[in-house]
């Protein structure tokens, strides 16, 4: 199966990350689309965050009506922090395709083990997938594209 892995705090879960799903899905001919909230998001322990039950929640209504997109609870029944790395992991027997919005690449170097989640790594965990990852190949010279991409789009919308 080909598997997009849409991560994430989902607090709230929003249309954007139905829009990144959806154009992975049709883009990238995947056969299912996994929203996985975060059960301990450990990069906004400083911040306020609804509690992971209210999350699961809402990721489970937002993805209903969609028939290819399915809420995995898998982070949610984990307990301390969640990492992204052991989130793919737990899909061996899958083609995956990690779907990342521009704010979460910019960030991907201070994810636990992110070198492991790039695509051109020559020496992956001994799992059966593949990496593959939508928006960013961890180059300084995809970060800066994406990052003005990003200050484009804000100043083309007026939004921050």
């Amino acid at each position: 199966m080909k598997r997009g892995i849409l991560g994430g705090t989902f607090d709230p879960p929003h249309i954007a990350h139905l829009i990144a799903g959806e154009a992975s899905y049709r883009q990238l001919g995947l056969d299912l689309v996994s929203f996985v909230p975060a059960g301990d998001p450990w990069q906004k322990s400083d911040s306020s965050v609804s509690s992971a039950e209210h999350r699961w929640q809402m990721t489970l209504l937002s993805v209903d009506p969609i028939p290819y997109f399915v809420a995995d609870d898998l982070e949610i029944r984990r307990a301390g922090p969640t990492y992204t790395v052991e989130t793919v992991e737990a899909f061996p027997d899958d083609e995956l395709v990690l779907i990342l919005g521009a704010d979460a690449a910019l960030g991907i170097r201070s994810w636990h083990r992110w070198q492991e989640l790039h695509e051109g790594n020559r020496d992956p965990p001994e799992v059966g997938y593949q990496k593959i990852i939508v928006g960013a190949d961890f180059s300084d010279h995809s970060i800066a594209a994406l990052a003005k991409a990003r200050k484009s789009a804000t100043r083309a919308t007026g939004s921050a």
